[in-house]
């Protein structure tokens, strides 16, 4: 009795661990999720915040008056110029989020790189602008307070980048 009892809990443990391990498997076999919108910003420099970001910092960088005016148009200019493709970026968002709560099945890589991809290139317009935005204001700053500005910056968050 207590041999069919062991070989009974034996049989047992072995499913499990036949099951478990398949299960494991097949999640790991599926493909990762791409990457849809880049959240920082790479290049030779690091992450390029919006230019809000050394106003935000002002007493750590010891902005003169000159320096925060300066700062202050380029954000205005910015917020300006970037408003239109900020609103297309978050309209195509909200569009490929619907389509992928839409989803019955699974997609390809190919299918989902297909409607992300208008997102994408939002994504790099509104980044290539923001960096260049950053660099003019940069240029408001010494090289003491760019280097400040740099590393205050590569500290940054997600929030920095909006």
């Amino acid at each position: 009795m207590r041999s069919r009892a062991r070989r009974a809990n034996l049989i047992f443990l072995v499913i499990i661990v036949a099951v478990g391990g398949f299960l494991y498997l097949r999640q790991r076999s599926k493909p990762p999720r791409p990457v849809v919108v880049a959240r920082e910003v790479s290049g030779t420099r690091g992450v390029a915040p919006a230019p809000e970001f050394l106003l935000k910092h002002a007493a750590e960088l010891n902005l003169t008056a000159a320096q925060r005016a300066r700062v202050e148009a380029v954000a205005r200019a910015y917020r300006r110029d970037i408003a239109p493709t900020q609103e297309k970026l978050e309209r195509a968002t909200e569009q490929y989020q619907q389509y992928l709560r839409s989803a019955k099945a699974r997609r390809s890589a190919e299918e989902l790189a297909a409607h992300g991809s208008e997102v994408q290139r939002l994504s790099a317009v509104v980044a290539s602008t923001r960096r260049a935005y950053w660099e003019q204001a940069e240029g408001a700053l010494t090289p003491a307070q760019r280097s400040i500005a740099e590393t205050l910056a590569r500290r940054g968050t997600v929030r920095d980048l909006t």
